[in-house]
């Protein structure tokens, strides 16, 4: 059973990629570990919903995947009711570079 969450709120996408691909992307890369919720994009921004396993390193490959998109420093994540920036995980930035 999936017993955590993170709720990512963004301003834009990066550019060249819609909902559908960072689902799909997300789904190819850790399907076995989380579960996509829910998404939607409005006037003032967009969210994706993920369930994950606690347990396993699913959160740390979502952060990376956000990371490497070039999702914007800002964008808010609601882990389990812990919200954060993005730019707080800036040394995953780093490590990808």
């Amino acid at each position: 059973m999936l017993d955590s969450y993170v709720y990512i709120y963004f301003q834009e996408l990066p550019a060249d990629y819609t909902l559908g691909d960072i689902e799909d992307d997300l789904d190819d890369l850790i399907g076995d570990m989380i579960e996509v919720t829910g998404t939607g994009l409005g006037i003032t921004g967009g969210n994706i919903d993920i369930e994950y396993y606690e347990k396993s390193d699913a959160l740390q490959k979502i952060l990376s995947y956000l990371i490497s998109r070039g999702f914007d420093s800002e964008t808010i994540l609601d882990i389990n009711g812990d919200r954060k920036k993005l730019s707080e995980f800036d040394e995953m930035r780093y490590d990808n570079e």
